[in-house]
């Protein structure tokens, strides 16, 4: 009898155990599912935003902010600046005023805890305090690549944008792709128009000038790292000579070296180019699995660039641009592999 009880606990010890074990997998695997997919809500509405286009009237001043300001504090978009200036200077060209006035707007529109962006619809609430707030009169710029000046609070703007604006603030999915202490200064913008000579067709050209994503100086041979978790989608290597191109011999090399990458979760890719001549490592192959920090080249100047930087350009699977800096998490410096 005394055998059979002590059976029977040991049966019901088991059966208590391994009900427990289930239900907490289930909510693992629940918990799992919604921070997914409160992850990929957010992931949505941050890629709303940036599709935002960036401005080359203010470009010069706003560099010097990123150069100033980038990797201490985090990323604030242009358009958020401009928009700053505008409303609470009540002027419609912020190049009229000093320096310390952008210097102040970054600091304002920045919380330096989660150093992200303060929420839009937060800055709306404290904009709207302003007497000065009347964008909607204000005259617009005609500018090839950006159509007029806008009000990011405004019915009209967040529904042409199809935007979501919340008071949360956004899981950063990315990390650089250089250490801070590497990169010398941010020399140009996604979407910047610039004016840069590489004695090309007219057209050729006009495509350099317009600029399809962030250029970060550093110095030949820096370690470039992934800024995903990801997928190695292609590897090309055409140049073994690490020069600018106004230095190369005929014919020149208009391709370069690059890496694209296809990040999990998202499909965006990713492309690091102007890579240093045969610096991938042994695992830059295509179909590879890559780990966000993992070292996968180095800084060059190869194919169409004028000194050695890392071009890092992010677009949607389809193919439409994205602004990179909004997605990287410039507070994460503890994954990188070398």
């Amino acid at each position: 009898m005394k055998k059979f009880l002590i059976i029977k606990l040991v049966a019901i010890f088991f059966f208590l155990f391994a009900f427990f074990f289930l239900v907490i997998s289930v909510l693992a695997v629940l918990g799992f599912s919604v921070g997914s997919e409160i992850d990929a809500k957010n992931y949505e509405g941050l890629r709303k935003q940036s599709y935002l286009e960036n401005n080359d009237l203010y470009a010069d001043t706003y560099r010097s902010l990123l150069n100033k300001y980038l990797f201490d504090y985090g990323y604030v978009s242009m358009e958020r600046i401009v928009w700053y200036l505008q409303e609470t200077n009540n002027i419609t060209n912020p190049n009229d005023l000093p320096f310390e006035k952008w210097e102040d707007a970054y600091i304002k529109n920045i919380n330096f805890e989660e150093k992200q962006m303060i929420p839009t619809s937060e800055m709306c609430q404290y904009i709207k305090k302003f007497p000065t707030y009347s964008s909607l009169g204000k005259p617009s710029y005609n500018l090839e690549y950006n159509s007029s000046m806008v009000d990011l609070c405004s019915e009209s703007y967040v529904t042409e944008h199809n935007l979501i604006y919340t008071n949360s603030y956004y899981n950063l999915p990315y990390v650089s792709p250089l250490k801070k202490e590497t990169v010398s200064g941010i020399t140009s913008m996604v979407n910047e128009k610039r004016n840069v000579d590489l004695g090309l067709s007219s057209s050729e050209q006009a495509n350099v000038n317009f600029h399809s994503g962030w250029d970060l100086g550093a110095s030949a041979e820096t370690n470039v790292y992934s800024i995903c978790d990801g997928v190695i989608d292609s590897v090309t290597f055409t140049q073994n000579e690490n020069i600018p191109f106004n230095q190369q011999s005929e014919p020149k090399n208009k391709t370069g070296n690059i890496i694209k990458i296809k990040c999990d979760g998202t499909n965006d890719i990713v492309t690091y180019a102007h890579l240093f001549p045969n610096s991938y490592t042994s695992k830059m192959i295509v179909g590879n699995t890559v780990n966000k920090g993992q070292l996968i080249a180095k800084v060059g100047t190869t194919g169409q660039s004028t000194g050695n930087h890392l071009h890092l350009g992010l677009n949607t699977e389809s193919g439409i641009r994205l602004d990179a800096f909004y997605f990287i998490n410039f507070s994460e410096n503890t994954l990188y592999q070398d």
